[in-house]
């Protein structure tokens, strides 16, 4: 029944515009609601860390080979230091094995992890940020706060490539 929630709502998700709030609280950007990619890099702190990330050749070339079959949920925080190497981490990764945009929807909350687009509770979102990663539309498993090792190497240990 969970995966079936989770299928509806990146349907509906994928079929609507970024839609979100701008605001600063005590000095910090909190972007709140779905966002683009594109409305994302347009801040210094995301783009920066995008242009400086190298991945891994070897676990780029792997994930390369199954990025058809891979879809992403993200349910981030602009306020969240872990989120701001993360997120564009996983941007310059999605580049690099040609995963297009519209197969991943990223969420942003704000401090306490909540949203007015998505349930996070319903998705048992404890920790931000959180890569829930898709393969054939079924959950694989989760990437949360920080990646080991770098993201694409912990995408290829959740997807099980070898």
């Amino acid at each position: 029944m969970r995966l079936l929630v989770v299928i509806a709502l990146l349907s509906l998700a994928g079929c609507s515009r970024p839609q979100y709030s701008v605001k600063t609280i005590d000095d910090e950007l909190v972007i709140n609601g779905r966002i683009g990619r594109e409305d994302i890099m347009k801040y210094k702190k995301f783009s920066a860390v995008y242009n400086s990330y190298s991945p891994k050749p070897e676990a780029i070339a792997k994930l390369r080979k199954a990025s058809k079959d891979i879809s992403v949920l993200i349910i981030a925080g602009s306020w969240c230091s872990d989120t701001e190497r993360e997120l564009p981490a996983f941007f310059k990764v999605a580049d690099s094995i040609g995963l297009n945009t519209d197969k991943y929807d990223i969420f942003m909350v704000d401090r306490k992890h909540k949203s007015v687009f998505i349930n996070t509770d319903a998705l048992q979102i404890y920790h931000i940020p959180t890569f829930i990663i898709y393969r054939y539309g079924k959950e694989q498993g989760r990437i949360i706060e920080q990646s080991i090792g770098g993201i694409e190497t912990n995408m290829l240990d959740i997807l099980k490539i070898e």
